[in-house]
């Protein structure tokens, strides 16, 4: 079947009216900015859903290594087992995120997030049941995989489905819904047994799978693969479920856009091949991915991530006043809170002001920890009516994580790389974070054991100011740019300290009705 390709005369006919339209001051009648925003979250939320699958297999392992630790366990594991419990699903993912951004280029964005929920739903049942460590492992492996191939798709579609002005707020809903899955394992998992806990978590995908059913496909993987039609009857949905007429303009420059592109696709396979590779050598690509990378170490190492799996049996060693699963619960909640402040702020704030914000309130919290932890180590210095202070400032640095250092990367992942590489270089990236979290969480039982609870945490601190002086100097500020301006930050073309001129409808004069990234080759 003939791809939906316009004909050189057509192609000559919307080259004329785009130049037109540039010159033509009328504006038309298009619909409300609520209405627009209303129909981008609409389709924001419903691929969420996938990602709040993710955030409850993260959450599952921190309700199910306390009830594997006790004595009469009804599955028989060793410390080494609970280690690898606590970091098996971030290893499985990073291996899934490197060939997410493969699949989600093959397949389309929408296409992989549906094929994704039928993996958590096979994942949830073999877990379900498991009688023994290994099926666990295998379980535990697919839901692993499962998340690692979604970080692609997800974070893409969020960046490629939105205008510059919603763009940061989109992306971090997705990162935000992420965190709800996490806060409702913590919660849910306080109260029910955790195998009625998995048929829970069944629902999840489901509702992901039906809501998908009714939202469209990126405009951008449309107009990629020469599928014109649908790539404007997408817009169409995705702007207020308005007209043709009003999504006329970045229809035009999007197939402006991706027509030279598909051209050079079919001149030569191997040749492509070949630029490919040299694409990934630019400064444009490799400058962002250190960039991006280098966030999800700090944000990883600076303890909130051992933190995070390992939180009922750290407050249990704390002696925290308040039981430790609610204050698990209490932990999730934060977060949740902490994901919405972050949607709220980064508007206002910018995302370079938000991490640094974040890293200190966290940096400080995790340094009074230390010094308790300190204190705590000299018998002849009684701090046990002091306990609840470790418990408060654990929660402190968790929400100060989650408002910045923690969102942020995911949303920067979604923008900073070119536009014809975007879905693989941020699934690239997104598996560095998941090779740091499975590192620390890996290692964070014997740094407890070798280096005591004080000691981990002074490391825990050192890293969060160590993080905020090595990101003032390379954090660019990103929040109300064009995909194409960042692009061009990278390419060296502009600087992204020089402010936009900002028009009516609040892009930049240079894109002024498109939120399309320039060619790689432009």
């Amino acid at each position: 079947m003939e791809p939906d390709i316009p004909t050189i005369g057509a192609v000559r006919n919307i080259e004329i009216r785009a130049e037109n339209s540039e010159r033509d001051n009328v504006e038309e009648k298009s619909p409300s900015k609520t209405r627009r925003a209303f129909s981008q979250y609409c389709a924001a939320t419903g691929s969420s859903f996938l990602s709040m699958s993710m955030g409850i297999s993260i959450g599952f392992s921190t309700i199910l290594i306390p009830e594997l630790y006790k004595e009469n366990a009804e599955i028989v594991v060793t410390i080494g087992e609970l280690t690898w419990i606590g970091s098996i699903n971030y290893i499985a993912v990073t291996i899934g995120a490197i060939f997410s951004g493969f699949i989600a280029e093959w397949l389309g964005r929408r296409t992989t997030i549906m094929i994704l929920t039928l993996s958590y739903t096979v994942a949830w049942t073999i877990l379900y049941y498991t009688k023994e460590i290994k099926m666990l492992f295998v379980a535990l492996t697919m839901s692993g995989l499962t998340g690692g191939f979604a970080e692609s798709p997800l974070q893409t579609y969020a960046a490629e489905i939105s205008e510059p002005s919603l763009r940061g707020g989109l992306s971090t809903t997705v990162s935000m819904t992420l965190t709800i899955g996490v806060f409702l394992q913590f919660l849910i998992g306080s109260y029910v047994y955790w195998r009625t806990l998995v048929l829970i978590n069944l629902v999840f995908p489901a509702v992901c799978f039906l809501a998908m059913c009714f939202i469209p496909e990126s405009p951008h993987w449309l107009a990629s693969r020469s599928r014109f039609n649908e790539c404007k009857r997408s817009l169409i949905w995705l702007r207020g479920w308005t007209d043709s007429t009003d999504v006329q303009r970045e229809y035009e420059s999007l197939f402006q856009l991706h027509h030279k592109t598909t051209i050079t696709r079919q001149r030569s396979r191997i040749q492509n091949i070949k630029q490919m590779v040299r694409v990934y050598l630019q400064k444009k690509v490799y400058l962002p991915f250190m960039m991006v990378s280098f966030t999800f170490f700090v944000s990883c190492f600076n303890g909130s991530a051992p933190i995070l799996t390992y939180a009922v049996l750290l407050f249990q060693k704390l002696d925290s006043p308040v039981n430790e699963y609610t204050a698990t619960m209490i932990l999730g909640l934060l977060k949740v809170i902490g994901g919405i402040i972050t949607i709220v702020l980064i508007h206002y704030t910018g995302k370079r002001k938000l991490t640094f914000y974040s890293l200190i309130g966290a940096g400080l919290a995790l340094g009074i920890v230390t010094i308790y932890c300190f204190l705590q180590n000299y018998h002849d210095i009684d701090v046990k009516q002091y306990s609840w202070i470790p418990t408060v400032m654990i929660l402190v640095s968790v929400f100060s994580c989650t408002v910045g250092i923690k969102n942020i990367p995911w949303i920067m992942s979604g923008e900073v790389f070119p536009q014809n590489i975007r879905s693989i270089a941020n699934g690239l990236v997104s598996s560095t974070f998941n090779i740091y979290s499975a590192m620390i969480n890996k290692v964070f039982l014997y740094m407890v054991q070798s280096m005591t609870l004080a000691g981990t945490f002074l490391f825990f601190t050192l890293i969060n100011f160590f993080g905020l002086i090595v990101l003032y100097f390379i954090l660019p500020e990103t929040e109300g740019r064009t995909l194409q301006e960042i692009e061009q930050h990278y390419a060296g073309v502009r600087n992204l300290k020089d402010r936009p001129i900002i028009i009516r409808n609040g892009t930049s004069k240079s894109d002024s009705y498109s939120t399309v990234p320039c060619s790689i080759n432009s």
